[in-house]
């Protein structure tokens, strides 16, 4: 069932470009690098497409994204990188994908050997940003490209 007439209108006058209802754009954030047995899904009858995907630049951009997905009932859900390989943020029924490949922020606290970074953020970026300060990750996830954010929404 597509979004509601009024809920795509506010998406599209708080995101501009940024929001799409295209069926490509959709259709890319469908899926993940994991495969999912036929087995597994045969019978079901799921609707794994989005009906829309959002791409948010600040975090009061996704405060007022949750306003609207609360008032309209419409789950969000949040997109990585799209390299977990086990269907973790593969939307179902709809939805909105939020994907925070724009929101890559990565500040170094060296004083507390800290690193506040945004959810679209690479493990592999932060890395970088931290060797300098002679800082590094404590452990090193299976998808060194992967995002913070991803690896959250599980």
């Amino acid at each position: 069932m597509p979004l509601p007439r009024e809920a795509s209108r506010e998406l599209e006058s708080l995101f501009g470009d940024r929001y799409s209802e295209s069926y490509l754009e959709r259709l890319s954030h469908s899926s993940d690098m994991g495969f999912v047995p036929e087995l597994v899904v045969a019978g079901l009858d799921i609707n794994i497409v989005p009906d829309a995907v959002v791409y948010p630049k600040t975090v009061e951009k996704v405060v007022e994204l949750v306003k609207i997905a609360t008032k309209y009932k419409i789950p969000l859900v949040p997109y990585g990188r799209g390299t977990n390989r086990y269907g973790n943020a593969i939307p179902t029924e709809g939805r909105i994908t939020v994907d925070f490949s724009m929101m890559r922020q990565i500040t170094i606290a060296r004083d507390q050997s800290v690193a506040m970074v945004q959810p679209g953020a690479t493990w592999k970026e932060i890395d970088v940003e931290a060797d300098p300060y002679k800082l590094s990750l404590r452990t090193f996830p299976s998808s060194y490209d992967s995002s913070v954010g991803g690896g959250g929404a599980v």
